[in-house]
């Protein structure tokens, strides 16, 4: 069965599309963040699939009485598993030369997921946050939208021939029922856990349905009808997409309220817009027609280009961003036609052919992707890196994960370690407070007159009458503690919490340990290294030994040493980091509590030098600031060497 075509559908499509690529290459210019809200293009998209496929759908069993699900799955094989399989297949040797061990190992259990339609369920476990820096280094993540929608299309197509044949003039209420029951899930799931609300089906379906239900009234209408006032819903439609692409940022709940805005401009613009009206002149320009028929391979493309851009360069500059876009484009226009067209034309590529070269794709990129997870992305591609230094791991993300083992250990035991001392220190704040809770446990020879813990907290969710804020203050490690210890990364401005800074945060959390006379330890601002999103410096230079002589020589670690101090808060503005420095140093006169600045263990400033490398030569830290377990076991030494936390003794001491 075919649709009448519609120009303004592809259209949207390009709309969409633009939104979501202009929204990944992160254009900043003229102050503005250029398409902000182009994440929300996701969803015009589902939008647009929920009513083609039900119309499509509805029309063949109206017009044959039946539903052929033979040729339906395999219309949409020919639609998405060709360009699917060709960017995978093109990304490889780029994943193989660029990707670490652990990152490659990712990448090949994204790429066999998506093969089989799961990705999205692979990328809400391993994956942080769709919006989060580390994110933007995942080749392939931009794949779980289309395992969410193939998802959609093995059970939709199912519930909808069922409705039609056995509810009848009640199928549009069944799909209510069902929009509203997913509706239900997000409000209830996105509170506790908004990862899993973005991802999974249960809680997006209803933007699918949301077309399905615009696709079965117009079925049952039989035709499109436009009244006097389509022109204004129209229009209307489209400003409440370009409003939400412009308008909104990382900072929106999403899913959540703000989603209503590109799904009903969407409704709209797909019920109201025809030749005569504004929408539908707009989005039926020859450019923006043509940029809708690409728009499937320009999505495919543009998130590996991007990513392994964001891996390669030190810097992803405005010009690098302008060519990654125009190359994204160039690769887009060669495969729709020399791969979309031809697999959709049934002349050319027979059903016996279509499926089988795609059935021997697949095998060959899950054999690969198999192959690499079982060597664990190794092959021996850094043994000559390895050999400069002994125990030299080039891998920072395993590093990162050894570095979660003793924090992951006291989360299941919830107490003190050890449990039998006094002066009971509990260290809170984000990643940075696993680092030193790893420095005192690696030590814990050193600091036997201590017992420590740590509770995750930003500092930004401090503030007055948050959730997170009573469960600390009602925790149990919280109220044993005789020492709150902080160590965090201070953002002027937390997402999660309001907006709110770490800086009020501590204000607060200062505040209430006053009041319930806990001894309340901060230590300043992260210090912070340069590095280029997958090697640290010490990698760089130890990569540009390699490159140059191949040994590193008796004075690396020297060498790097000075390197770090020279390039110390490099990673961010210098400025930044001393005006929050100056603000916690006023907060701790105001609030009487104990200041530690972590350069004092992190640097020797007499010798000119922070230390990347422990005096053992190895790496000191996996990315810009945070500790390897060597460094921990390091700065943990140079922490009781140079008495760092006399201070902390002394004020103990008082009270006792």
């Amino acid at each position: 069965m075919k649709i009448a075509y519609r120009p303004e559908i592809d259209g949207l499509r390009a709309l969409a599309v633009v939104a979501v690529i202009l929204y990944h290459a992160e254009i900043h210019a003229y102050g503005l963040t250029w398409f902000s809200g182009g994440f929300l293009g996701v969803d015009v998209f589902f939008v647009i699939s929920g009513y083609l496929i039900t119309k499509l759908i509805l029309l063949e069993i109206r017009q044959r009485g039946r539903f052929d699900y033979g040729r339906f799955f395999e219309r949409r094989a020919r639609r998405i598993l060709p360009m699917l399989f060709t960017t995978m297949l093109v990304a490889l040797p780029f994943a193989w030369f660029t990707l670490l061990p652990t990152a490659l190992t990712e990448y090949a259990r994204s790429m066999l997921s998506s093969v089989f339609f799961g990705s999205n369920i692979f990328f809400y476990f391993s994956t942080t946050g769709y919006g989060a820096d580390t994110s933007l280094l995942k080749p392939l993540l931009h794949t779980w939208s289309l395992s969410f929608e193939e998802q959609f299309y093995l059970t939709f197509p199912f519930l909808l021939v069922i409705s039609e044949r056995y509810l009848r003039k009640r199928a549009p209420a069944a799909l209510i029922l069902l929009a509203a029951a997913s509706l239900s899930i997000m409000v209830w799931v996105s509170r506790s856990d908004p990862s899993l609300a973005f991802f999974m089906l249960p809680s997006r379906a209803w933007e699918l349905l949301a077309g399905a239900l615009l696709a079965h009234s117009e079925i049952k209408k039989g035709a499109r009808e436009l009244p006097p006032s389509s022109a204004a819903f129209s229009t209307a439609g489209l400003l409440l997409i370009v409003f939400a692409f412009g308008a909104l940022d990382e900072e929106t709940q999403h899913p959540g309220l703000a989603t209503f805005l590109p799904v009903i401009g969407t409704v709209l613009v797909i019920r109201y817009a025809g030749a005569l009206d504004l929408a539908g002149r707009l989005l039926s320009t020859r450019l923006l027609v043509g940029i809708g028929l690409i728009s499937y391979s320009l999505y495919l493309w543009h998130y590996p280009i991007f990513s392994f851009s964001r891996i390669s360069l030190v810097y992803f500059s405005l010009n690098d961003k302008l060519i990654a876009i125009a190359l994204t484009f160039v690769l887009a226009l060669l495969s729709y036609k020399f791969i979309e067209q031809p697999f959709r034309d049934r002349q050319r590529f027979g059903r016996k052919k279509a499926i089988g070269s795609m059935a021997l794709t697949a095998m060959l990129l899950s054999g690969i992707a198999s192959t690499v997870d079982l060597k664990e992305g190794e092959f021996g591609r850094y043994a000559h890196l390895k050999s400069l230094l002994a125990d030299y791991e080039p891998d920072n993300e395993k590093l990162l994960d050894e570095t979660w083992i003793l924090v992951d250990a006291i989360k299941r035991r919830a107490k003190f370690e050890p449990p039998d001392r006094a002066t009971k220190v509990l260290i809170v704040g984000n990643s940075h407070s696993k680092d030193l809770y790893n420095v005192f446990m690696t030590n814990a020879g050193l600091f036997t007159e201590f017992g420590f813990s740590r509770y995750p907290m930003q500092l930004a969710d401090f503030h007055q009458h948050s959730k997170q804020a009573g469960n600390f203050f009602r925790s149990a490690a919280y109220r044993k503690a005789d020492v709150i210890f902080v160590s965090t990364r201070y953002l002027r401005k937390r997402r999660k919490a309001g907006g709110l800074s770490d800086i009020e945060g501590l204000e607060s959390l200062a505040k209430r340990a006053l009041l319930d006379d806990k001894i309340l330890v901060v230590a300043n601002n992260t210090v912070e290294f340069f590095w280029d999103g997958t090697k640290t410096l010490y990698d760089s230079l130890l990569w540009q030994a390699s490159a140059d002589n191949g040994i590193a020589n008796a004075g690396f670690s020297e060498a790097v040493n000075q390197r770090y101090f020279l390039e110390r808060n490099k990673a961010r503005a210098p400025s930044e980091v001393d005006e929050i420095n100056r603000e916690i140093a006023d907060l701790a006169q105001t609030y009487d509590f104990t200041l530690l600045k972590k350069e004092d263990y992190l640097c020797d400033f007499s010798r000119k030098i922070c230390f990347g490398a422990t005096d053992e030569g190895h790496k000191a830290f996996y990315d810009y600031g945070h500790y390897t377990m060597q460094g921990a076991a390091f700065f943990g030494r140079r922490i009781h060497q140079i008495g760092w936390l006399k201070p902390l003794e002394e004020k103990l001491s008082k009270r006792r």
